[in-house]
C-alpha cells in the first residue's frame, strides 16, 4: 500500500468515526458502534501503515514507535469505554478517547511527510 492511500484512508475513517462517535454523545445510532469500531480498526491498520512506510524512509524510531503505541491505545480506550456504566469516569474516558483517536490522524499527517 503507497502511503498516500493509507492517508486517505486515515482521512476519510477518520471522518466517520467522529461523526459516529458524535452521534453517540448525541444519544443516536446507537445500532453502529460495531460500525464505529470497525472503522477505528481500519484506521489504525492505516496509521501502522504509514509508520512502516515512514521507517523504511529512515523516519526516527521515536517517531514510529509513538504513531504505533499510539494505535495500541486508540482501541483500548474504546474496549474500556464499553464496558464502564454511565459516571464512574465514563465522561472523562470518552473525552479521552476522543482526544486520542484525533491524534490518531494527527499522527497520520505527521508521518506522510517524514
Amino acid at each position: 500500500m503507497h502511503s498516500r492511500t493509507a492517508l486517505i484512508l486515515v482521512r476519510l475513517n477518520g471522518a466517520a468515526v467522529l461523526g459516529l462517535g458524535l452521534l453517540f454523545w448525541a444519544g443516536y445510532a446507537r445500532a453502529l458502534i460495531t460500525l464505529h469500531m470497525a472503522l477505528g480498526v481500519i484506521l489504525v491498520l492505516a496509521l501502522w501503515t504509514l509508520a512502516g512506510l515512514a521507517w523504511r524512509r529512515d523516519v526516527s524510531g521515536a517517531t514510529v514507535a509513538i504513531a504505533f503505541s499510539w494505535g495500541l491505545v486508540v482501541p483500548i480506550l474504546g474496549v474500556v469505554q464499553l464496558s464502564l456504566p454511565s459516571g464512574n469516569g465514563y465522561g472523562l474516558l470518552r473525552v479521552l478517547h476522543l482526544i486520542v483517536g484525533l491524534g490518531v490522524i494527527a499522527q497520520a499527517e505527521s508521518l506522510k511527510s517524514g
